[in-house]
């Protein structure tokens, strides 16, 4: 228990630190390049998603709004390089992804500077998977404070095309429980 309690900390203080830097703290003179996605509270089922909040993806190529999930059935399924599930679970992710031919859209977050996650760690992570679906850096894990107060990995948010949460997922998943949840909680067949 001591353990999830040190790095439930840790992800505080790490928010905190990336508020401090996005709220003119730090000493870079450069405007940042993503918008800030300081949460104010968890966002739970029936809930929107932050829209606003916009994230360099994993190996470059730009940023990456959660706005472009808007009009699709979505999956935000946070990661890491360290979490055995998350490594076990992603070629599933990326079966069912390309199975729905554009009608779901996707996106894994990779909880950069937690537990001592780092860019090189994420990008040959992201390369060895195969994934075709775009990949972000959740720095210091914001977005994933906006929906979990504990790190517990992995974690699954299932959006309707609206930005409503439907379902939120915590734990890995099998193909067969991933397309199942898809099924009943965005009527994805």
């Amino acid at each position: 228990m001591r353990r999830w309690a040190i790095r439930g900390l840790s992800l505080v203080c790490v928010a905190f630190l990336a508020t401090v830097w996005a709220c003119g703290g730090g000493s870079d003179p450069e405007p940042q390049s993503a918008a800030p996605c300081q949460p104010e509270g968890l966002v739970s089922v029936g809930e929107t998603i932050p829209v606003g909040c916009a994230f360099e993806r994993v190996g470059g190529g730009g940023l990456f709004r959660l706005s472009d999930l808007a009009g699709k059935p979505s999956v935000i399924n946070f990661w890491a390089s360290w979490c055995t599930f998350c490594i076990d679970e992603m070629p599933a992710f990326q079966k069912v992804y390309a199975g729905f031919g554009g009608r779901l859209a996707m996106v894994g977050a990779d909880l950069l500077g937690v537990d001592g996650e780092t860019s090189g760690a994420a990008e040959t992570f992201g390369r060895s998977t195969g994934v075709r679906y775009p990949l972000i850096y959740d720095e210091g894990g914001l977005l994933y404070a906006h929906f979990s107060a504990r790190l517990i990995m992995p974690v699954t948010i299932f959006v309707r095309p609206d930005g409503i949460v439907a379902y939120r997922q915590f734990g890995p998943l099998s193909e067969e429980a991933l397309r199942d949840i898809l099924a009943k909680e965005l009527g994805l067949r």
